[in-house]
């Protein structure tokens, strides 16, 4: 089956409030404290490749803070080039390759959030928790799932550089984890893969079809 687009939504009635301890807290506590600390490190990486450098003389002066060297480098060039994609807003976002591919420009973003705004709403796959940042302005909470332990990071890290309070980021497989997920509307932009030149709901993650079927 093709998908003819690639953001499904659905919604649905309230759910129970899941008891226990939000599990995104910790980490985010965690986070919070390196906020300023990674984000010196990244801009001092921006500016030496600005300059010119070789990686492996940036690499030499890239402290263990958080995020390995390797990963402290692509975040810094992702910063840069989403100066195209994000504006003046890119200067306190952070990507990865993937993340800033598939993170979804500020006027659809936008007009997404605009059109859905409500109680709660979940996106179940958000990647660098761009469209989240755009979620949260126009409902009064917002939930991020996301599979990949590293763009749950980064999204994490997102919502604090925004100052963003009303937004729950939660690590794991949105299939396996969506009876715990309390939200009246359900938000899906499907992982696709880039080298694809037909989109099929079978290779789109999650699959829309087994997500409606829950």
């Amino acid at each position: 089956m093709r998908a003819r687009g690639l953001a499904r939504i659905w919604r649905q009635p309230p759910k129970l409030q899941v008891a226990g301890s939000n599990p995104a807290a910790p980490v985010l506590e965690t986070v919070q404290m390196k906020l300023g600390e990674i984000e010196r490190e990244i801009e001092k990486v921006v500016e030496l490749i600005r300059k010119g450098y070789q990686r492996d003389f940036i690499k030499g002066r890239i402290g263990n803070v958080y995020f390995s060297k390797d990963k402290i480098l692509e975040i810094a060039k992702c910063r840069i080039k989403a100066r195209k994609k994000f504006g003046r807003m890119a200067e306190k976002l952070f990507f990865d390759e993937e993340g800033l591919r598939y993170a979804t420009p500020p006027e659809i973003a936008d007009y997404r959030a605009k059109r859905l705004n409500g109680n709660a709403i979940a996106d179940i796959c958000c990647g660098v928790g761009l469209q989240l940042i755009y979620f949260s302005k126009y409902s009064k909470k917002a939930i991020g799932v996301e599979v990949d332990r590293m763009r749950a990071k980064l999204a994490k890290l997102n919502m604090l550089a925004m100052n963003i309070k009303n937004v729950e980021i939660i690590e794991g497989d949105a299939l396996k984890i969506f009876n715990k997920i309390d939200a009246d509307c359900i938000f899906c932009d499907p992982s696709r893969k880039p080298e694809e030149k037909e989109r099929k709901f079978e290779t789109l993650t999650p699959n829309p079809l087994k997500v409606y079927e829950i």
